[in-house]
């Protein structure tokens, strides 16, 4: 039986895992075709959504990965089931957000409002949209690129996509951000895949 590996995008992606893993986009649309994809499949085993996602709580680091035991909605947390196989993996609560969240004092504002501990542009999308029965053979797994502190000048919105901003490079501000970011992700993508490894281990299947 294999695992099934889902991701945003492949900048997230862990090289061992390039293969192994499918890639949906970004946002609630790509979500939702997620959502509609998973029900359409012969789920016989987990289905593993992984990804970035930013730090709310300011005392998480980057680098840090979370197996997500709770998404915020509507003033309450949906529990997300967690395997017994994995426990003993650290878990937290998350907020979904319909856009892009990139300064410090949104992070902060959120982690006031929610008490979700990361924030991502996906989950909450994927969850809301599927069965109950595929919700108990989902495992999202969310590990932070950027800490509550960090900012995100860098990056800006334009037609429900992400990417540079065009000011991004004649900026000193941005650039610097541009490279911590940077620092941040390859400790991301290193305990990532780590991570999942130990997972498929745990779970006795092969990635």
């Amino acid at each position: 039986m294999s695992l099934n590996f889902f991701c945003p995008t492949k900048f997230e992606i862990p090289k061992s895992l390039s293969s192994h893993t499918q890639i949906f986009g970004i946002g609630e649309s790509r979500s939702k075709e997620l959502s509609k994809l998973l029900l359409q499949m012969k789920i016989e085993n987990f289905v593993v959504i992984y990804g970035c996602a930013g730090a709310l709580n300011p005392n998480l680091k980057a680098g840090e990965i979370f197996l997500i035991s709770g998404i915020f909605e509507d003033s309450q947390f949906h529990t997300i089931s967690i395997p017994e196989q994995l426990a003993h993996f650290p878990h937290t609560k998350l907020f979904t957000s319909k856009f892009l969240i990139n300064s410090a004092e949104e992070k902060h504002d959120l982690y006031k409002k929610t008490g979700s501990d990361l924030v991502d542009m996906e989950m909450l999308f994927i969850w809301k949209n599927i069965s109950e029965e595929l919700q108990k053979k989902i495992i999202f797994v969310r590990g932070i690129s950027d800490s509550s502190e960090e900012r995100l000048d860098f990056l800006e919105t334009v037609n429900g996509k992400i990417r540079f901003s065009k000011s991004t490079f004649i900026s000193l501000t941005k650039m610097r951000q541009l490279f911590r970011f940077i620092k941040n992700f390859s400790l991301y993508k290193k305990n990532m895949e780590k991570t999942l490894s130990e997972i498929s281990s745990l779970l006795k299947i092969n990635k």
